[in-house]
């Protein structure tokens, strides 16, 4: 046995200290900068003070261009006729008075028209968010509503008569009558500010185009414009002699502005030429001078925009974000909706004319928001029928499940009766959603769309696509309609941008063009073959956006999917060079599941390992 002669350290020079302790050294530091440091940081949190729900925004120097706050962390408004308030005030005030505001909402299939107070006025000075109130009812569209400038009507479009026209309804006594009879479509109402006048988007000769006719229809209605490129969305000025509105007349979409003072002469215009992919709803101040629209920059950004008309080669100044302006409460607010792929908000920004700089927190609707107007003394006392206390009905429940031969929380697959697909199966869970969808979008469209897809359930042993290894196809939640009515021109997808995120919208064409079904679209669709035409631009970006907006009348096939709970995709980044990886043609009823979770209702876990591709299982 060998001697250890390594030496060991001198005992004088280390101390040992048992780990425990060196542990409660440390916590004991650490709680006692955080005890001296605490008024500071106590300091820099803005929202220390006031731990509600909602955001609170005060003394802002300038309107924001996005939200401050995520839209899904503040309450929305419900559908109920209860004038109660909301239990949680919002803490922050607002100087001008709010008024009444009147919004066009789809609730399920319908469309309908609901009064909505933003804040009410308490005596601890704060203020609550009103639920909305229901005005109208029905198996119909109720759209665009337009105050009259006193407050005693409201006109709006409506198809309740089986075609699309322009209806008054007189706030005084509620009663409805038709302001316009024609088999066309007519929507999108203004008044001019003596409220003798309406200016109304029409569909004449294959084309939208803006309509004056006076209010007691004794003259003949005048065409303000006549123009193959298509004209909609008016908004008459507050100091009486312009009328804005959107046009493609110089193959994009643009601000265009009629001066009524030389249009007898020929026509007079101008245009505000700002770069955009799309602008929308333009809306004048009360006083006339600024006009705010919404515009789709080249960047995907959802913006708002106002131009000074006294100062007319003034470039537009980014006013906020937004899709749909509205100027209120004497030039103090603008109102507007936020859209995102699958919801809409309302939120309000100031403008200069306020002393406080504050904006209200994007407030989450029950449906798409399809118009809306605003009045600072409205009076509905009048008008609030049984509408206020109707609740919707579900479009559709699923049917039990069938699989009880299955291991808990599995479910089969249901066969699609009389459907081509390559596999007509889809999950049991879904398939009665899907049934619903397509009895109605036959039932509006004149013709069985979905009676043939691209494809319903794709099997595990099916081949992966580029990219597309965990689509929904595979948890037979989802299918993608047939290419075939896109090839043959009865289906266009219109290009919707969302930051970096691309989404299409499907329209429809519709059996019947003698305006009983369908809308006149008002976007230009993409043109997926413009990028083989020889155009580096247009290879590059996949292809380009159609030279005209097509004729005839259409359905949005997107929204009717949504309202049964059928969500699109964005495209994949690869979309400009592969088409498969577009995605427009894909929906799915997520129900809020993962894909792997979705994948599990129909597989054991094990199956999700190691798929082994066999595409002659499923040819």
């Amino acid at each position: 046995m060998k001697n250890d002669n390594r030496k060991s350290p001198p005992a004088s020079k280390f101390i040992t200290i048992p780990l425990g302790k060196v542990y409660i050294f440390l916590a004991l530091t650490l709680f006692l900068l955080i005890f001296l440091s605490w008024p500071r940081i106590e300091k820099s949190l803005p929202y220390f003070h006031t731990p509600t729900s909602t955001s609170t925004l005060t003394n802002t120097p300038s309107p924001s261009p996005s939200p401050t706050r995520s839209p899904t962390d503040t309450p929305s408004p419900s559908l109920t006729s209860s004038p109660s308030p909301s239990s949680t005030p919002y803490a922050f005030r607002f100087a001008p008075d709010f008024g009444t505001l009147i919004l066009a909402i789809q609730e399920g299939l319908d469309t309908h028209l609901f009064a909505y107070q933003p804040v009410l006025r308490q005596d601890n000075d704060q203020f609550k968010s009103l639920p909305l109130i229901r005005l109208t009812s029905g198996n119909h569209q109720d759209i665009t509503p337009a105050l009259h400038p006193e407050g005693s009507k409201l006109a709006f479009a409506s198809n309740r008569s089986g075609v699309w026209d322009i209806y008054i309804l007189n706030l005084k006594d509620g009663e409805i009558t038709q302001f316009t009879d024609s088999d066309a479509y007519e929507a999108h109402p203004t008044w001019s500010p003596d409220g003798n006048w309406l200016a109304f988007e029409a569909y004449r000769n294959g084309n939208l185009e803006i309509i004056i006719r006076d209010a007691g229809k004794e003259k003949a209605p005048i065409n303000l414009t006549n123009h193959p490129g298509t004209d909609h969305s008016p908004s008459w000025s507050g100091e009486g002699r312009r009328i804005s509105f959107v046009s493609m007349r110089n193959g994009k979409s643009q601000i265009w502005v009629a001066d009524l003072d030389t249009t007898e002469n020929g026509e007079t215009f101008s245009t505000i030429n700002y770069p955009a992919q799309r602008v929308k709803h333009p809306n004048w101040s009360a006083d006339g001078r600024y006009l705010t629209w919404g515009a789709v920059t080249p960047t995907g950004l959802h913006q708002l925009f106002t131009w000074d008309s006294e100062n007319p080669t003034s470039e537009p100044e980014l006013t906020g974000t937004g899709d749909w302006s509205l100027w209120a409460a004497g030039g103090e607010i603008i109102f507007t909706v936020m859209q995102t792929p699958e919801e809409h908000f309302l939120t309000a920004y100031p403008t200069p004319k306020q002393e406080i700089q504050t904006m209200i927190p994007a407030l989450k609707m029950p449906g798409t928001v399809k118009g809306m107007t605003w009045g600072k003394d409205v009076n509905l006392d009048n008008i609030l029928s049984s509408a206020a206390e109707i609740t919707p009905t579900p479009l559709w429940s699923p049917d039990p499940s069938s699989s009880a031969d299955l291991p808990e929380g599995r479910v089969d697959l249901a066969p699609l009766e009389d459907v081509r697909a390559p596999v007509p199966e889809l999950n049991e869970k879904v398939i009665t959603s899907f049934n619903k969808l397509r009895g109605t979008t036959a039932q509006n469209t004149g013709w069985d769309f979905l009676a043939s897809l691209e494809n319903a359930f794709l099997p595990l042993t099916s081949p992966f696509k580029p990219s597309l290894e965990k689509d929904w196809l595979y948890t037979g939640r989802g299918f993608a309609v047939s290419s075939l009515p896109f090839e043959a021109d009865w289906m266009v997808a219109v290009r919707e941008d969302f930051g970096a995120q691309t989404y299409w919208r499907l329209y429809v064409r519709t059996l019947s063009q003698q305006g009983s079904q369908g809308q006149p679209l008002h976007d230009l669709p993409w043109d997926f073959a413009a990028q083989f035409s020889g155009s580096a631009q247009n290879f590059e970006r996949g292809g380009a956006p159609a030279e005209a907006v097509p004729g005839g009348y259409w359905i949005d096939f997107t929204e009717l999917a949504r309202a049964y709970g059928w969500k699109r995709f964005p495209a994949l980044p690869s979309w400009r060079t592969s088409y498969s990886s577009t995605r427009f043609q894909e929906f799915a009823l997520t129900n809020g599941k993962s894909w792997r979770s979705a994948m599990l209702e129909i597989y054991p876990p094990e199956a999700l390992y190691t798929p082994t591709p066999n595409p002659t299982l499923y040819p």
